[in-house]
Formats: structure tokens, C-alpha cells, sequence
């Protein structure tokens, strides 16, 4: 978990460096999805 995790994290870093705000709303979005769902799991 805590290397998929971190992943996601420089995933992230790459889309903030890397593209705009709307691309980087919809992709907050999806992470904020994810990280609930994984909540959900535990």
C-alpha cells in the first residue's frame, strides 16, 4: 500500500507540474474517488 501510494503521489506531482487546472481538477477528483473507495475497503 505505502508503495502504490507513493506512486500516486509523484503520479500527482507530475500532473500538477504538467498540466492545467481542468486536467488537473478531473484527475483530483478520480484520486479523491480511489482514496475513498480504499477507505471503504479497510
Amino acid at each position: 500500500f505505502l508503495r502504490s501510494s507513493a506512486a500516486l503521489l509523484l503520479v500527482l506531482t507530475a500532473c500538477l507540474v504538467g498540466f492545467d487546472s481542468q486536467t488537473k481538477l478531473l484527475f483530483y477528483s478520480i484520486v479523491r474517488k480511489a482514496t475513498f473507495r480504499d477507505m471503504n475497503a479497510l
